[in-house]
This record gives C-alpha cells, structure tokens and sequence, in this order.
C-alpha cells in the first residue's frame, strides 16, 4: 500500500510537536509519524498511585516566544515555580553554597581570593580573542572548548567549582569536550565584541535595561499537559503512533512533486513532497545516510533519574528552611559524590510530595559516571543514600528504609553533546539539505524545551514557500 502526502514530520517529541503545531497554523497538509506508543520524546510525566506526581525527563521549563505561542494558542495556564525557591545551590568543598547572586559568592569562601580577583582582572582586561582562543588545543575553526575559554579568563577554580556544575545540570557533559561557541552563543558573542565576559555581560544589562525573564515553569499535571495539549490542538486524523521510518529515499524519478520514499516498520509505503525529520541526530543519521551521515559524530551522554521523597523530619531546621528556598543543587568538580545534581520539587511546585515530605529528583550519570545507568536499582538508591547523607545537615544518617524511591529511569542517549566543531557540523549539514527537507532536534541549538519548540517552527519556515 502506498500514501500521498504532501508533508511528513518524522518524531513526535516535542521538536515535532511544535512543527506539525506550525503546520497546522499555516494550513499545511502534514501527517506526523511517531515511531513509539507515544508523544513527548524527553517529557514524560507520570503520575503515582497516591495522585502525586514523577517528571522522568526534564521537570520544568523556560517559556520563551515560541513556547508562549503554543501555550496561548492551545489555552494552557502554566503554572510558575514558587517564588520562596529563589536560591541555586552548589555543594563544593562537603558544603552547600549559595550562588543566587554575585554578592553571595564574592562574601563568601566559596572561591579563594584568587579567583574572586580574577573577575576584575577579566573586567579590565583588552584582549584578542581570536588570539587567546589560539591557546586551546582542541579547537577546530576557532572554536574553543568551554573549560579552556572559561580558564584562559578567569581559573582553572572557577570552572571547576561555577562551570562543571551548570554543564552538568544542562548538558550532563565535560567542559573539557563542549563547545563554548554552541552551548553558550551568546556569552561567546559579548566576550568577542567587549574583548571581556564580565564587561560585556554588564553593558548587555545597561542596554536591555531590565533583566532577561528566567522564571520556571510547570503546569498543574505535569509537562505532559504541554504535550497533551499539543496533541489535542492538532486534527487526530494526521497523528500516528507506532509508526516507524526506517528509510527516506530520494526518487527524482516520482511525477507530481513527490520527491521523497518513505520505507516503515509495517511496509506502509509513503510518498512525500517534503519531509522533516525530528528525532534524535542518530536517528536522523539513519535514515538518511547520504545527506546526515555526519550526525553520527554527535554523542549522547546517558543519564539516571531518581524520583524520590524522604520525611523533613530526618533535616535539621535550618537545612529544612534552606531546601525550602532552593530549586536544588549541583555538584563541583571532585566531589566526594556521584550526583550532579538534585531538583527541590516540592520546594519549586508544593502538592507533589505530602505535605510532610521533602520530594526530589536526583540525577546520575551523565559523561562523569556513564556506568551507573547500568546499575540495578538498589545500587543506584545505596548512591542516593550515601550522596544525600553528605550533602545534607541530617539529623541522624538516612537508611535504606528512610528514603523512599519512586521511580527510576534510565536514558541510554539523554542528552546531545555539543562538542567542539558542533556548529560547523550543524551548518554544513543545513547547507547539504535540499529546500524540502529540514531536520529538528535538541542537537541543534540547544536541549532546553523552548530550543527544541523553535527547531520545529525553524523547519517548517524552511519549508513554507
């Protein structure tokens, strides 16, 4: 059997998602194929007997124009994180410390004088950047890595007690292997234009005049009331699960503009006019070897996510209130501890954990710890116990028994790595597509929700004629 369609979107997470959202907005006829039992790729929200909720993949997200388009238009009412969770965390030298604001890192021990006096010396250096990026020795068309850019101006401290930390809360990666030019475009743009980060970014602030919106967000069920409520903005009829391609084939030779072959798992045969392939780069790799074979080089780093709760009882008072005005902590390079990081959620969005519990999600892994996904899940929870005994001012030393584990997941190939030689990658993949054909992903500008959301609607603006 053999369909027409003019617009195929292959994946249905949320890079799809938001695509096939666009097409319907711009009255295109499209179909999504899905390859699994369900959408959201990533975002998957699943609730627990007891009503209260488990965010497997990411648990909340930044809400930028493309997200705030979809969530108008399909009539969802976020819901913002507490305010009272206004502090981020960093557990470096066995202790938890504060980095909400400059001041609380300049007042205190976290760093050495050294590394505190680097930031004026940054701020009232003139350099070359394209000379100082000569420095790095992985670097590939000028491109440099993020510990090397970070180190080269300020210290090998400050990337690995600020750095490491946020790359393994976003990317779960090595600053040693990232790009700087890919994970942080815009920090990579001021440092060349004021020759200084520090200086750039504060003459960025002058300018705006007012401080870029960074609230958190969630919804009342979840994420996957985002994905739901996509899915439920869309016609059913140009949906389908279970619906794998194996292969898209160019065929010149098909008459009245269907370019494209698609092979599926259920012998389906589809023709296309045009295509967008939004899955994961491995996959998009497969199934087009001959125009993506090059994003294959991209890696994946796997990565565990552990929903848990424990009693508040079992923290003494002032590590209560702390966590209570925290989003979480992440972890220093050298570490005693295997975690990169924890979430507060019931300290972000309070009702999902009882009211006399503390409920988190801790997250293993990553390019440090790769082994761990392969773990059984009580090894994995004698590591969350042993971690959070050091990490948290207990009462007494938390037991197996204390800590109550509700869901584990593992994620062979979470999170995209973008190394270095990323962009040009990305860029002369882009340039061998012909005009029909355009790829999504979180592998492209970046893996938070919003730059997923706005690779689909970058395709399909490629696509409109």
């Amino acid at each position: 059997m053999t369909s027409l369609k003019d617009l195929v979107i292959i994946g249905g997470g949320i890079s799809g998602l938001s695509a096939a959202f666009h097409a319907e907005r711009n009255n295109l006829d499209f179909v999504l194929l899905e390859a699994s039992n369900r959408f959201g790729g990533a975002v998957f929200t699943s609730s627990m007997d007891n009503g209260y909720l488990c965010e497997r993949g990411p648990g909340s997200l930044v809400i930028g124009n493309c997200l705030s388009e979809i969530i108008n238009r399909v009539q969802l009412k976020p819901l913002k994180a507490s305010p009272k969770a206004k502090h981020k965390l960093v557990f470096s030298d066995c202790t938890l410390h504060q980095i909400t604001r400059p001041f609380y890192i300049f007042l205190s021990n976290f760093l050495s004088t050294e590394t505190k006096l680097s930031f004026f010396k940054d701020f009232f250096s003139f350099r070359q950047t394209d000379k100082q990026s000569s420095l790095n020795s992985n670097k590939d068309d000028k491109d440099e890595s993020v510990k090397s850019f970070f180190e080269s101006r300020f210290n090998e401290e400050f990337v690995n007690k600020l750095i490491w930390p946020v790359l393994s809360g976003i990317y779960a990666g090595n600053p040693a292997q990232l790009s700087i030019r890919t994970v942080w475009p815009k920090i990579y743009e001021l440092d060349k234009k004021y020759q200084s980060i520090s200086r750039g970014m504060l003459f960025s602030l002058l300018k705006k005049g007012k401080k870029e919106n960074r609230e958190i967000y969630s919804f009342e069920s979840g994420l996957n009331e985002l994905i739901n409520g996509i899915v439920q903005y869309l016609p059913s009829e140009r949906l389908k699960l279970n619906s794998q391609i194996t292969l898209v084939e160019e065929c010149s030779s098909l008459e009245k503009g269907y370019k494209y072959f698609l092979h599926s798992n259920s012998g389906e045969k589809i023709l296309a006019k045009r295509v967008i392939i939004a899955t994961p780069s491995y996959v998009a790799a497969s199934l087009m070897p001959l125009r993506l074979s090059e994003l294959q080089k991209i890696t994946y780093s796997p990565l565990v996510t552990v929903n848990c709760w424990m009693n508040k009882s079992l923290m003494r008072e002032s590590n209560q209130k702390l966590v209570e005005e925290s989003f979480g902590f992440l972890s220093s390079k050298n570490e005693d501890i295997k975690t990169l990081g924890v979430i507060f959620n019931s300290s972000l969005f309070p009702k999902r954990a009882p009211d006399e519990c503390f409920s988190f999600t801790i997250f293993l892994g990553g390019s440090n710890f790769p082994e761990l996904i392969s773990l059984s899940d009580n090894q994995i929870k004698d590591i969350c116990i042993e971690d959070i005994n050091k990490a948290f001012n207990l009462t007494g030393k938390l037991e197996h028994k204390d800590l109550k584990v509700k869901l584990i997941s593992r994620w062979k190939k979470a999170v995209p790595q973008l190394s270095l030689g990323h962009h040009n990658l990305i860029q002369s993949t882009l340039e061998n597509l012909p005009n029909d054909i355009a790829i999504a992903g979180n592998y492209i500008k970046g893996v938070s929700i919003e730059n997923a959301a706005q690779s689909g609607l970058d395709a399909i603006k490629k696509l409109i004629p």
